[in-house]
């Protein structure tokens, strides 16, 4: 075959451009087709857990709002940064506003607030005044709306239906990224698993970041597979790896696994160039790390680590039968039954050679593994969904073949069948 060598997944080996083979028609529309049915499957289940009324009031909504009111900016705390004090909690409503400010900021990284901010403004629904009273959580569901300690149900609910659209926009690159990796039917099953998940309705009750997460990782992986190991594709995923990880930081596992990827290919410039500009996205979109000067940066850095790290000793106090449970059991928890398929995605042929949608499913669901402490339901949809999507691509038979007699006579057929049949001969 002309050009540079194919492989099933991730196109030139080295990135460099080759002879396109003539397009199918037949195999175009198939993948319209799968495609069209996908996104209106995610876009009727998406929405309607957006529009549900028993879910447009949840405890953490409030704090939400707080956050998105203003936009994100440097602060610095007007009392010791005491994180295991109860009191020093954001959503407590006990500390300065301005530590607030602070802690929010090192909560969780700033795209989401950015991205809130902007879009309550633009759609005419930014809360002009909002409870001064927090969600009481000594009394129940009734007897914190009718105090009126819950956020406005109009921008509530706008921010539910954006993260549905973040959600729905996942799925079709998802499904995009693995109709050029494997076959459009593959596509449909890694999208369908997705949507069909039971954690899917708990991710998105909350107005927290996991929706804007999910869209961004599933961009890194189309990227990922559109790209390969190429000038463009290191500036690409850098973007986007340096906007996932300041949607939320467990995002950065998808720049981490594409710069392994690269130095296994023996491409570290490739990776050097991802990695500084995944820092540079993360640190320009968090303006918190400027809180005390450029010279101050890195010990924000740490300061955010350090939030973190006792943050997630906090929340264990609400899992008490896991508090006192060895560490290990919870990956166990999250992953029930799938976890006798994790060594069957480490032992796939594809993913040591390196095909990109099998290594970032590896990195997004072994990286998860290692480093989530808290048995939340959202973990388990991120770590199966991602297992499945890996284990969809890595053992997948063959790109998906349009019947014959779906095909025109010609050449087209033919020549397509000869592209497909070079192509597993050259792996």
């Amino acid at each position: 075959m002309g050009g540079a060598r194919r492989t099933l997944i991730d196109g030139p080996l080295d990135g460099m451009p080759e002879t396109a083979p003539q397009r199918d028609p037949w195999r175009r529309l198939f993948t319209l087709v799968l495609l069209g049915a996908l996104a209106l499957v995610a876009g009727r289940s998406f929405l309607a857990v957006a529009d549900r009324s028993d879910y447009q009031v949840h405890s953490d909504d409030l704090t939400w709002m707080w956050r998105f009111v203003e936009k994100p900016r440097a602060a610095l705390p007007s009392q010791p940064t005491d994180y295991r004090a109860v009191s020093y909690l954001p959503g407590q409503g006990q500390a300065p506003q301005s530590d607030l400010d602070y802690i929010w900021g090192l909560d969780q990284p700033a795209l989401e607030r950015w991205v809130f901010h902007g879009l309550l403004h633009i759609s005419g629904r930014f809360p002009e005044t909002l409870p001064e009273k927090n969600w009481d959580y000594t009394h129940d569901l009734r007897w914190n709306v009718e105090n009126g300690n819950v956020g406005p149900p109009d921008a509530v609910h706008f921010v539910r239906v954006v993260n549905a659209a973040f959600m729905i926009l996942a799925v079709v690159l998802i499904f995009a990224a693995l109709a050029r990796a494997v076959s459009p039917l593959a596509g449909l099953i890694a999208g369908l698993y997705f949507v069909l998940h039971p954690s899917v309705t708990v991710t998105m009750w909350s107005i927290g970041p996991d929706p804007l997460l999910w869209l961004l990782m599933a961009a890194g992986l189309a990227l990922w597979v559109w790209q390969g190991a190429t000038w463009r594709g290191a500036v690409l995923v850098g973007v986007v790896g340096g906007l996932a990880a300041s949607a939320k930081l467990n995002g950065a596992l998808v720049i981490v696994g594409f710069c392994l990827w690269l130095v296994l290919k023996r491409r570290p410039l490739l990776a050097l160039l991802a990695g500084v500009l995944a820092l540079a996205v993360f640190v320009v979109v968090n303006p918190i790390l400027f809180s005390r000067g450029v010279t101050g940066l890195p010990g924000m850095l740490w300061e955010m680590a350090r939030w973190r790290s006792v943050r997630t000793g906090m929340m264990m106090q609400g899992y008490p039968a896991f508090a006192a449970a060895p560490r290990w059991y919870i990956p166990f928890y999250l992953l029930g039954a799938w976890w006798a398929l994790v060594p069957l995605l480490v032992v796939s042929q594809r993913l040591w050679r390196f095909e990109p949608a099998v290594f970032w499913a590896a990195t997004l669901a072994i990286g998860h593994l290692a480093l989530v402490t808290v048995p939340e339901p959202r973990y388990t949809l991120l770590i199966e969904a991602v297992l499945v999507t890996g284990l969809i691509a890595g053992y997948w038979p063959k790109r998906l073949e349009i019947p014959a007699a779906w095909r025109r006579r010609g050449a087209p057929a033919a020549q397509s069948e000869r592209t497909e049949a070079d192509a597993r001969k050259s792996v």
